[in-house]
């Protein structure tokens, strides 16, 4: 993000979610969270900061007094949110942010964002299920979890759901064809692929592994690509 923005002085977010009973309004919350804080990452208007909570947060209903409390490490997310002017504006949205303002400039995003976040089509569900997945990968300091979720998360953006296919050799050639530029970079993206699903089944076996930050950073800078494409391309 660029210097000058600052940390936002609350971590109060305003919303309105229906739920069909009071025991799943928590849930939901927690899942439009996830899903708006991942695609906003995805999208270069948010970055994240890790927060620790001095008090666990709260969703209070509309109309009553009653406060049902969050997941610590959701609130957590929502509170080291940081959002601000994306560092990869092109031109067009930066001619018109200058003329028309920022809010105007970045319309498109919100719009395709709200969409991922609120539409039961198919394709909405696949990458909000994504964005849910690649904040918990964002948000967790495991970095074996961390590995595992983004795996996840981009087989949900890549992969149509099958029974029969090897998920690795799948997902191995759907990032190397979405994401890679070149055969090099085609042959580098199905290794690192690799490597990384060994750390996740590593994970998966035995609740621990021991994963190279560097490894687990270029995991969610895979995710990040990954669904920013899908999301601009809606």
């Amino acid at each position: 993000m660029r210097s000058e923005i600052v940390p936002p002085v609350t971590n109060e977010l305003t919303g309105r979610v229906e739920a069909p009973h009071t025991h799943r309004v928590v849930e939901r919350v927690e899942r439009h969270i996830k899903a708006f804080i991942g695609t906003s990452i995805a999208c270069g208007i948010a970055r994240y900061y890790y927060a620790r909570l001095s008090t666990v947060p709260a969703v209070t209903i509309e109309d009553s007094a009653e406060k049902l409390h969050l997941d610590a490490a959701v609130g957590a997310l929502a509170a080291g949110a940081v959002f601000g002017v994306p560092e990869d504006l092109d031109e067009v949205k930066t001619k018109r942010a200058k003329t028309k303002g920022l809010a105007d400039a970045l319309t498109p995003t919100m719009t395709r964002i709200a969409y991922v976040i609120t539409s039961a089509e198919v394709r909405a569900a696949s990458l909000r299920s994504a964005a849910i997945l690649f904040a918990d990968a964002v948000a967790t300091t495991d970095l074996g979890r961390s590995v595992a979720f983004s795996l996840m998360a981009l087989e949900s953006i890549l992969l149509e759901r099958s029974n029969t296919d090897t998920i690795l050799a799948r997902l191995r050639e759907a990032v190397a064809y979405r994401l890679g530029r070149s055969p090099e970079e085609r042959a580098d993206l199905r290794k690192q692929v690799g490597r990384l699903y060994d750390y996740r089944s590593s994970f998966v076996h035995t609740g621990q592994v021991s994963v190279p930050v560097a490894e687990q950073r270029a995991g969610l800078e895979l995710v990040r690509i990954a669904l920013k494409r899908e999301i601009n391309d809606l």
